[in-house]
């Protein structure tokens, strides 16, 4: 069984779900052996799907973890946001990752870190919704998303905020390398008698 999940966060983002529930997508899905689709529509209007459709298609608003869909899913097509993005990229079993720009927003503050994942080959950048509703041509996203296969991401450095905090506290050689967390309370506890 073969899965894709649709989420847009906790905003609204109706031109990305109408686009996934287009005819242009449901093909592409069933071409590509989807046989289950979900999507989290947050805050907009719950979509309506292709009549006739083979797909399992389900859809609701919001859940309190997202961890069971993303889990499931063989592709994930997201907003932009940071929150999302990180979830999925910092879990262990590497997912295909495809996001869309939410142009709606003020800012537009999704573009940047979108496009640094994207330099970097650890998901793939659509720009906007509307190009989802391309025919899968040559240079069409439906055409890239098949082919793209993403780098897998290193994950965060668990010692690089202690030792920010530690340096800003002033506490010499006191990284998360100098020993375990009694330790460095007990380092902690001396610096601060030492003021």
């Amino acid at each position: 069984m073969k899965s894709m999940f649709v989420t847009v966060g906790t905003t609204q983002f109706d031109k990305l779900v109408n686009a996934m529930t287009s005819p242009v997508a449901m093909d592409w899905m069933a071409s590509q052996g989807y046989d289950r689709l979900t999507i989290q529509h947050g805050r907009g209007k719950a979509p309506s799907f292709v009549d006739g459709t083979e797909l399992q298609c389900h859809a609701y608003d919001f859940k309190d973890s997202l961890e069971d869909d993303i889990c499931s899913a063989d592709l994930i097509v997201s907003h932009a946001g940071a929150g999302t993005i990180m979830e999925v990229l910092g879990r262990s079993d590497r997912k295909k990752l495809i996001v869309t720009i939410n142009t709606d927003l003020m800012d537009n503050h999704q573009l940047e870190l979108a496009n640094a994942m994207a330099e970097r080959g650890y998901l793939m950048v659509v720009e906007c919704p509307e190009r989802l509703l391309d025919d899968g041509t040559v240079n069409g996203a439906w055409r890239r998303i098949a082919e793209f296969e993403p780098v897998p991401h290193p994950g965060g450095d668990d010692t690089s905020f202690p030792r920010l905090l530690n340096g800003f506290l002033g506490i010499p050689g006191a990284g998360a390398d100098a020993g375990s967390e009694e330790q460095l309370g007990k380092q902690s506890l001396s610096a601060k008698k030492d003021d």
